[in-house]
């Protein structure tokens, strides 16, 4: 229903910009957005405008943007732009309208609006998800009218496969967040989309695919952050850091990740103690009167 929408409103879902376009490029940090960093660039000839939306300074999302846009800077100097980051302070709590983030209280709708000038006060949006599509809205505008630039496409690294597990990461939600956009807009000109999942383009990309596509383009995968617990490094348990391993694993390639369950530093830690418990009990056991040493000899 909504790319009949679309169709009937501007002929067409979705098309690439024109080559040296600016667009908005949603990153996080992670792999797939990484690769869609260096795709847009190499492949589609476009100009990203990273946004990144950090919850502080020692974010090791925002650590891991750092590290790719280097790579981007020596790789493609001329459409190379440093990547805007957006602190947030407790975003979740200020974004959901009510005390279960699955749904919207109706209470709470009626009590924003305002009888005595029949608007709207404090609107709030539902989910962090559109919170940060917003986000990236709201840079494309201020990008159109303090820099002149004509943005009207926003892209985020959404696989094939990642409405498996993240119902917001799904064809029917780009199609939704398009078309909110577009009303947001007032323009039917203005795109909501990935670079890996676009039917009717028909690019469908799993993120073992885009792995390997990393991979071939050289991009610096081992500088990306994926964990969901947000630790300092990976913890090598949540779901995120299982699909990362996964996808490592059926590209046959050694995964350069630091896990914190797997690190060598934890590993040689175990091996020492273990080997000073064991040479400590032989040494006890070799003096004199504790079972063996020189006085039975």
């Amino acid at each position: 229903m909504l790319e009949s929408y679309l169709s009937g409103r501007r002929g067409y879902v979705f098309r690439m910009p024109k080559e040296r376009s600016p667009v908005v490029l949603m990153l996080s940090g992670g792999m797939d957005s990484a690769v869609a960093w260096h795709i847009l660039i190499r492949t589609y000839r476009l100009i990203p405008y990273p946004l990144v939306v950090g919850r502080g300074r020692w974010d090791p999302q925002v650590r891991a943007v750092h590290a790719i846009s280097d790579a981007i800077r020596l790789r493609f100097p001329d459409a190379w732009r440093p990547p805007h980051v957006v602190y947030t302070k407790d975003e979740l709590r200020s974004v959901y309208p009510s005390g279960d983030p699955r749904r919207m209280d109706p209470q709470e709708i009626l009590e924003q609006y305002s009888t005595a000038n029949d608007l709207l006060s404090n609107p709030r949006l539902w989910g962090g998800s559109m919170w940060h599509v917003y986000t990236a809205y709201m840079y494309a505008q201020k990008l159109r009218y303090d820099s002149r630039l004509p943005v009207d496409t926003v892209f985020t690294g959404v696989t094939a496969d990642d409405g498996r597990f993240v119902p917001t990461q799904t064809v029917p939600f780009l199609r939704l967040m398009m078309v909110a956009l577009m009303q947001m807009a007032q323009t039917d000109e203005f795109q909501f989309g990935s670079p890996f999942l676009e039917p009717s383009l028909r690019i469908r990309l799993t993120k073992v695919a885009v792995t390997r596509m990393g991979i071939r383009l050289g991009v610096p995968l081992a500088h990306t952050y994926s964990c969901d617990r947000k630790w300092p490094y990976h913890c090598g348990t949540c779901l995120s850091c299982q699909s990362r391993m996964f996808c490592f694993s059926k590209n046959r390639v050694a995964d350069p990740t630091w896990y914190v369950g797997k690190n060598p530093l934890r590993f040689f830690a175990k091996t020492m103690v273990k080997k000073a418990a064991t040479v400590g009990y032989g040494a006890w056991k070799s003096l004199p009167g504790r079972g063996g040493g020189g006085m039975h000899r």
